[in-house]
């Protein structure tokens, strides 16, 4: 089943990767390179799973994943290379934390 998946990521070469890994397995993926243009993004795309960095150059993602949740029946996945974050995330409401360096199966296996 197809879903929506918006990543929010910074580097952009990192984002366009994941999205051209992650749309072989027939998805919809965007990508937003800050917060303010994810925020956009969610409200237009209403994506069914959302790849959320932490470290943007508008802000701390964690600070921002019960805004992309919404109320909708939305998942949050948090990457980041700060190990440390994981218990804020979680009780931010995130669904998921990986660590960088990311491990595509990891992800792929998440979005079934």
């Amino acid at each position: 089943m197809e879903k929506k998946v918006l990543i929010i990521e910074d580097e952009k070469e990192i984002c366009l990767l994941l999205q051209k890994l992650l749309v072989s397995d027939s998805n919809a993926v965007e990508c937003a390179f800050s917060l303010n243009e994810g925020i956009e993004k969610v409200s237009s795309l209403k994506p069914d799973v959302v790849l959320l960095d932490n470290n943007l150059p508008d802000g701390q993602g964690v600070d921002y994943i019960n805004k992309f949740k919404n109320g909708a029946n939305r998942k949050v996945i948090m990457i980041s290379a700060m190990h440390n974050l994981r218990e804020k995330a979680i009780e931010a409401g995130v669904d998921w934390f990986i660590e960088k360096p990311i491990n595509i199966m990891t992800i792929r296996n998440l979005l079934k």
